[in-house]
C-alpha cells in the first residue's frame, strides 16, 4: 500500500484519487443522517397509517351498533322495553330504571333481545340465552336512557388513543302507551335560512326530504369552515290531540376535518339548535336529534297552530347533512 501525503499533510491511501480519513468520515456522517431521516419518514407514515386504520376500525365498530339497534327499535316499535342499571342487575334481582348499561326489547311474537356492554364489548343476548359478541375490546362506555316515547343512547369507543362519541335517539312506542298517536312531519318549502349548498338537487329542502334516506344522493354541505343554517317549512300536522312532544331529527355525516352538526328549530321567530354533535370520525351518515317537551319559546305545552308554523332544518359545520324530519308525539 502506498501512501502519500496532499499539500496540507492529509494522508491518502493508493493514488492521489482516493479519499483522505476527513472525507470518509464526514460522508459516513452524513450517509447515517440521511438514512435518520429515511428512517423518520417511514416511522412517521407507518404511525399515520396505524392511526387511520384504527379510526376507520371505531367508524365501523360504531356503525355496526347504530344500525343493529336501529333495526331492532324498529322491529320493536310497539312491543315493550326496559331499561336496567347493569346487566348484572337484570339478572339478577335489579329492577328496571329509567337509565341503564342494559337495555332489553319485547318484540309483539314474545321474543326479546336484550344489548349490554361487559368490560370494554358490547354483547347481544337472545331469549334463547344464546349471546352474539358484536364489538369486542372498544367500549368504553354506553348509556339506554328511557325517553319520551323514545329510547336515547350515548356511546363512547376507545382505542389506541382514538375516541368516537355520539349520541341518537330512537323513536319507541311502548305497548303501554297504546293511546298516543305519531305524526311525522318533513320538508315541503323554504324556510327562513337557505345558508348551506346544495348537491344534486334544485332546491335546499328539496335534498333532505325524504322518507327514507337516499345516504347522501342528495344533500347539504358546509365546507367553508363556519356554521351553515337551513330551516325548512313542513306539512301540517294531522292531529288536535294534546301533543306530548316534538322530536327534530337529522341524519349527517363528515365533510371535512373537524366537522359538526346539531338539529335547529324554527319557532315563534326563534331559531333553537340542540347540542353539537361531533362528525369529525363519522363517515358513513348518522341520526341526532333533539326532543322539545314543550315549546322552547314559551316553555308552554305545544299547541297545533304552534306545531303547523314550526321550520325544522339543520346547522353545519364542514359536514353533511341528507335529511331532516320531526315526529310529534299525541295524546289521545
Amino acid at each position: 500500500m502506498v501512501i502519500r501525503r496532499t499539500q496540507t499533510g492529509q494522508r491518502r491511501f493508493g493514488g492521489e484519487t482516493g479519499f483522505t480519513l476527513a472525507e470518509l468520515t464526514i460522508a459516513m456522517v452524513m450517509s447515517g443522517m440521511v438514512l435518520s431521516g429515511i428512517f423518520i419518514i417511514v416511522s412517521g407514515s407507518h404511525s399515520y397509517i396505524l392511526k387511520a386504520r384504527d379510526n376507520i376500525n371505531l367508524q365501523q365498530d360504531y356503525s355496526l351498533i347504530d344500525q343493529v339497534l336501529a333495526r331492532k327499535v324498529r322491529e320493536s316499535l310497539y312491543g315493550k322495553e326496559e331499561i336496567y342499571a347493569s346487566y348484572s342487575d337484570y339478572t339478577g334481582s335489579g329492577l328496571p330504571q329509567s337509565s341503564g348499561t342494559c337495555l332489553k326489547l319485547y318484540f309483539p311474537s314474545g321474543d326479546s333481545t336484550v344489548f349490554y356492554k361487559e368490560n370494554s364489548d358490547f354483547k347481544i343476548q337472545a331469549s334463547d340465552l344464546s349471546t352474539t359478541n358484536l364489538i369486542q375490546g372498544v367500549v368504553d362506555s354506553i348509556l339506554f336512557t328511557e325517553g319520551i316515547r323514545a329510547i336515547a343512547t350515548t356511546l363512547n369507543l376507545q382505542q389506541a388513543g382514538k375516541t368516537i362519541s355520539a349520541n341518537w335517539v330512537h323513536a319507541f312506542r311502548n305497548i303501554e302507551d297504546s293511546e298516543t298517536t305519531v305524526d311525522t312531519l318533513r320538508p315541503v318549502g323554504t324556510g327562513t335560512f337557505t345558508q348551506i349548498l346544495v348537491s344534486d338537487c334544485s332546491s335546499n329542502w328539496e335534498c333532505v326530504d325524504e322518507a327514507v334516506s337516499d345516504e347522501g344522493v342528495t344533500r347539504v354541505r358546509e365546507r367553508d369552515g363556519v356554521w351553515r343554517t337551513d330551516t325548512y317549512a313542513t306539512s301540517n300536522s294531522s292531529s288536535t290531540n294534546s301533543i306530548d312532544s316534538v322530536v327534530v331529527y337529522v341524519r349527517a355525516r363528515k365533510d371535512d376535518d373537524d366537522a359538526k352538526g346539531t338539529t335547529a328549530l324554527y319557532t315563534n321567530s326563534t331559531t333553537y339548535y340542540g347540542s353539537n354533535v361531533d362528525l369529525e370520525g363519522v363517515s358513513n351518515y348518522i341520526n341526532a336529534s333533539t326532543t322539545y317537551t314543550t315549546n322552547p319559546n314559551t316553555s308552554s305545552a305545544w299547541t297545533t297552530s304552534e306545531i303547523d308554523a314550526i321550520q325544522i332544518g339543520v346547522q353545519l359545520y364542514e359536514a353533511r347533512c341528507t335529511q331532516v324530519w320531526a315526529i310529534v308525539y299525541y295524546s289521545n
